[in-house]
């Protein structure tokens, strides 16, 4: 799967659970992060320096917030019942 953001970037998932962010890097179109986040239910990144990442959890969903210019997690909410 991938989502574009509109700011010249795309974001891909792979077959091993990681998330990427393409990105154009002088010209270039590349791979400027990956992180490891599991199964992606869906991927908020339309606006600020946060990406929101939405994967199954055993109670409700889970809620990963990473730092778009690194792919960090910067925070997590689990359990979360409607987004």
């Amino acid at each position: 799967m991938a989502w574009a953001s509109g700011r010249r970037e795309l974001f891909s998932t792979a077959l091993d659970g990681k998330l990427a962010r393409i990105a154009d890097v002088k010209g270039k179109s590349l791979i400027t992060w990956t992180t490891a986040v599991g199964n992606i239910d869906e991927v908020d990144a339309c606006e600020g320096d946060t990406v929101l990442v939405k994967t199954p959890g055993a109670v409700g969903a889970t809620l990963v917030a990473l730092a778009r210019a690194t792919g960090k997690e910067t925070g997590r909410v689990d359990g979360v019942r409607g987004w």
